[in-house]
């Protein structure tokens, strides 16, 4: 028994240690007192670096091979999750203060019907909303910086506003039904009004990245864009 204890205590300091060190790997530099933000996926985490600037230490947190222990890792003051069943794993980070960005937005269901579409920031009207809390939510933790967090925040607005109306100039391009996967674009279906074909309708469908942040110039821009590229080749390759 004291020895199958002893396994279970060094498994689970294994697993936490592979969690840090994946939060470590991502980060930039800390700074000794800006706070600790942990973000749960790129496009969101994008949009909370550049609210952020130097004023907090931003981390993308990617869960391993194995889930993060509970109450790892500690001093963060605040967790960025989507929600709405995308990234349960953040709720064992132990932050001081939590935010799921799903839950701030108007939402839909998921194009299987089976819960709600966590894809919320493919909408860029929703990220700008998104964009605000952000800044609301680090000015909470940071008083100090609170105005340059909201004055970044109007700055990050203005750029996905003229994103939002880029794409939407461009969607009105599109004539007759586009052949994409609904599964992931919902939001981004609906905000542009596009007309998609029936799975069975054939032909060549885009393959969608809604994620990203491969690249080390990834932005939240870039993986919209990259959505508007997939349907564009796919409306070539018919």
């Amino acid at each position: 028994m004291l020895l199958g204890s002893k396994i279970i205590r060094f498994a689970a300091i294994a697993v936490a240690s592979t969690f840090l060190l994946a939060l470590i790997g991502c980060r930039s530099h800390t700074a000794p007192g800006r706070p600790r933000v942990v973000v749960s996926t790129f496009p969101v985490f994008d949009l909370v670096r550049r609210i952020a600037d130097g004023d907090a230490d931003v981390a993308l947190a990617k869960p391993g091979s194995a889930s993060p222990v509970a109450g790892e890792p500690s001093g963060v003051q605040l967790a960025v999750s989507v929600g709405l069943g995308f990234d349960p794993w953040m709720k064992s980070i132990n932050a001081k203060r939590s935010l799921q960005v799903g839950d701030r937005v108007p939402t839909l269901p998921s194009p299987d019907g089976r819960g709600i579409d966590p894809y919320v920031w493919l909408d860029p009207q929703r990220a700008r909303l998104i964009a605000k809390v952000i800044a609301e939510d680090l000015s909470r933790v940071d008083s100090a910086h609170a105005r340059q967090y909201r004055a970044r925040a109007a700055e990050l607005d203005r750029a996905i506003e003229a994103l939002d109306k880029e794409v939407e100039a461009k969607a009105k391009s599109w004539q007759g039904e586009v052949k994409v996967d609904r599964s992931q674009l919902a939001y981004f279906i609906e905000r542009y009004r596009i007309a998609v074909a029936p799975a069975e309708a054939g032909g060549h469908q885009a393959v969608i990245d809604p994620i990203g942040g491969d690249g080390v110039s990834d932005t939240y821009e870039s993986v919209v864009r990259r959505v508007v590229s997939a349907i564009d080749s796919s409306r070539e390759k018919g």
